[in-house]
C-alpha cells in the first residue's frame, strides 16, 4: 500500500475527490504506521481518538516539564491552548503535541543520568523532521555522545524501516515531493528561505547554524540545544507551515524550567504576542523574534564560554560560572 500511497497518478485524483483543496504533503511513512491503528474506526471516531491522544501528549509534556519540586505551572498550559498556531495543529492533527512530549521525556531521562534513552526519545522528531532537524548539531556542540549516539540509533533505525517501505521507486518519487513542497509559497513564508533573497540566506543560514553551536556548546548543564535547534530548523527550513510554530512551545517550556528569570518570562511573552499575531501583521516580526532569539542564546552561550564579560546567571539565580554546591547538584539532577 505505500507505493500507490507516494504515487502522484493514484494519490491526487483520490484528494479532489475528497477534498475541495489538493496539496500534496510529503510527511515521513512513520506518519502513515502511527494512524495504521485508526484506520479501522469510522473517521470521525478515529479524528477524535486521535485528538486525544494529541491533548494527553500536550498534558504529559507540561506535566513532565515542571519546574524541579515544584507543581505544574498552569498558565503554561493556558499558554498553549490560547496561542492560536498552538491549538490549530490540536485542530487538524499535526503531531506537534507528540514531539512534546518526546523533548519532556528526553529532558527527564537526561537529568537522572539515562543520556542514551534520551536521545532515543527524541528520534520521534521523525514525525515531523523539518521541526528539529538541526538537532544533531546542536547535540555535537554540548558533546552529548551518548545522548547524539541513542538518537542515531532509533533514528537511523526508523530511516531504514522506511527507506525499505518506500523501495526506490517510492524513495524517486518521495524526493520529487519534497522538492516541489519547497518552492510553496504557503510553506516558505515563515522561514528565512521564503522571506529573504537566496544568496542573502545562504548567508544567514550559516549564520543560523554558528549561532546554534554557540547557544548549545555554552553549558552542558542545560537542555540548550532542545531550546536552540527548534528554533534554528524553523529558520532555514524550506518546508514549514503555520501550525509548526507550536514546537517553539516546548522550547520555551524548557528554558523556563532551568531559567526561571523575570526577564526569560518577559522575552518569551513577547515571543507568545508575536506568534499569536502572526496572521494578522505577517511572518516578519515573528522570524525576526526567531533570530532574535537565536542570538540571545548564542550571547548566553559565550558568556558561560568566557568569551563575553558578562555575568550570565543560571536558573538558580546565581553566576552560572561559580561552582555550584552538591546541593545544586541534587537540585539540577546530576549530568555526566
Amino acid at each position: 500500500a505505500w507505493r500507490p500511497r507516494t504515487s502522484p497518478p493514484c494519490l491526487v485524483p483520490f484528494l479532489r475527490r475528497s477534498v475541495r483543496l489538493c496539496q500534496r504533503y510529503p510527511q515521513p511513512r512513520v506518519w502513515d504506521w502511527g494512524a495504521l491503528a485508526l484506520s479501522f474506526r469510522p473517521c470521525l471516531a478515529a479524528l477524535v481518538f486521535w485528538v486525544v491522544i494529541l491533548l494527553a501528549a500536550l498534558g504529559g509534556a507540561w506535566w513532565l516539564l515542571k519546574p524541579e519540586g515544584q507543581s505544574p505551572r498552569i498558565l503554561w498550559l493556558l499558554g498553549f491552548i490560547a496561542l492560536f498556531p498552538a491549538s490549530f495543529s490540536i485542530g487538524i492533527g499535526q503531531p506537534q503535541g507528540l514531539i512534546l512530549l518526546a523533548m519532556a521525556v528526553a529532558v527527564r531521562l537526561r537529568e537522572r543520568g539515562h543520556d542514551g534513552w534520551a536521545g532515543a526519545a527524541l528520534s520521534v522528531v521523525w514525525l515531523k523532521p523539518q521541526l528539529a532537524f538541526l538537532l544533531p548539531v546542536g547535540l555535537l556542540a554540548t558533546r552529548q555522545w551518548r545522548m547524539l549516539f541513542g538518537l542515531a540509533v532509533a533514528g537511523g533505525l526508523l530511516g531504514l524501516v522506511q527507506l525499505v517501505a518506500l523501495g526506490p521507486s517510492g524513495v524517486e518519487q518521495y524526493l520529487k515531493d519534497l522538492a516541489v513542497a519547497s518552492t510553496w509559497d504557503l510553506q516558505r513564508r515563515l522561514s528565512l528561505a521564503g522571506l529573504v533573497p537566496a544568496p542573502l540566506f545562504l548567508v544567514l543560514r550559516v549564520l543560523v547554524v554558528g549561532l546554534l553551536l554557540l547557544a548549545s556548546a555554552g553549558d552542558r548543564k542545560r537542555d540548550h540545544a532542545l531550546v536552540a535547534a527548534p528554533l534554528a530548523s524553523l529558520l532555514v527550513t524550506p518546508y514549514s507551515g503555520f501550525q509548526d510554530i507550536a514546537v517553539l512551545v516546548g522550547a520555551a517550556w524548557i528554558w523556563l524550567r532551568q531559567s526561571p528569570e523575570w526577564w526569560i518570562r518577559a522575552w518569551l511573552l513577547v515571543g507568545w504576542v508575536a506568534a499569536e499575531f502572526t496572521l494578522l501583521w505577517g511572518p516578519w516580526p515573528l522570524v525576526s523574534y526567531e533570530l532574535a532569539w537565536m542570538v540571545l542564546l548564542a550571547v548566553l552561550g559565550a558568556s558561560r564560554l568566557g568569551w563575553l564579560p558578562i555575568a550570565s546567571r543560571g536558573g538558580d539565580g546565581r553566576d552560572s560560572r561559580t561552582p555550584r554546591s552538591e546541593a545544586d547538584d541534587v537540585r539540577f539532577g546530576r549530568w555526566s
